[in-house]
């Protein structure tokens, strides 16, 4: 694989349609396999899943991917089940879900829609925390659209000091 390769893999992808991000990047991955791991970097779309305990939806991403299994901010269940998949601690799940109705209630307050999720995972030292929205809707004169934010924080405690950092 050649750096020209990825410069124009990549110039496609902006170019083309992003509601077919997917297809485009498996197509350009059968076209040149040895592009596969730069191309993994690219965001996609993100997808929404429900969770059939709570009833509520939530965003599906890699942070809360474990294999093939989501695992819902609301239930802390996964979906497709899953018996020995990666649960944060006792107290960050607990954190984990006030944080989500925190921002549940920011998302419709301020975006009048949409679905958000709130994900914690332990750190060596600390913690790492991820909040997506996503947002559809339909446009004037029959467009469509949608937009996905993703912002993430990771905390390291530093006891010795008694501080914290957050990056």
């Amino acid at each position: 694989m050649s750096y020209q390769q990825l410069d124009c893999a990549l110039d496609l992808v902006r170019r083309l349609p992003p509601q077919q991000i997917e297809k485009n990047l498996s197509d350009l991955i059968d076209l040149v396999p040895g592009l596969c791991e730069d191309l993994s970097s690219v965001d996609q779309m993100v997808e929404t899943g429900r969770d059939k305990v709570v009833e509520k939806d939530y965003l599906l991403c890699d942070y809360n991917r474990d294999g093939d299994c989501y695992r819902s901010p609301w239930s802390n269940k996964c979906d497709p089940p899953l018996e020995d998949g990666a649960m944060p601690s006792a107290w960050l799940t607990k954190l984990e879900g006030e944080a989500s109705n925190a921002f549940d209630q920011d998302r419709d307050l301020h975006f009048e829609g949409g679905v958000s999720s709130v994900y914690l995972w332990d750190l060596g030292r600390g913690f790492a925390r991820v909040i997506l929205t996503k947002k559809a809707g339909a446009g004037s004169e029959g467009t469509k659209g949608c937009w996905d934010s993703t912002r993430a924080v990771g905390v390291q405690e530093k006891p010795s000091r008694h501080t914290t950092h957050y990056k």
